[in-house]
């Protein structure tokens, strides 16, 4: 299985209009591990729960954000939020979903 995460960040990236530059501030992350990542980079293992967050802010399986490969079910989302509190971001999000069969 071929990593894809180059591609997938960019598309989604392009999709909610969100630069490298925001996205590594939501992330805690310097630019330039953004910029690595968009340019072909692969996650190491110290960003794994960075990956996770962005699979979560883009409404992605890791599966798919890693591999472009769509779950067996297609997620929908209606409603997409983010507040903080004591200086921590909390993303709150409304999907429906629906299965395929």
């Amino acid at each position: 299985m071929q990593l894809k995460f180059m591609n997938v960040l960019t598309r989604e990236l392009e999709k909610s209009n969100e630069t490298a530059a925001s996205l590594s501030k939501r992330l805690g992350l310097s630019k330039s591990i953004i910029h690595g990542w968009l340019q072909g980079a692969a996650p190491s293992g110290k960003h794994l729960e960075k990956i996770y967050i962005i699979s979560e802010l883009f409404g992605l399986s890791l599966t798919e954000l890693l591999f472009d490969i769509k779950d067996p079910k297609e997620r929908i989302t209606l409603f997409t939020s983010s507040f903080l509190d004591s200086n921590k971001e909390y993303l709150i999000k409304v999907e429906r979903i629906n299965r395929k069969n």
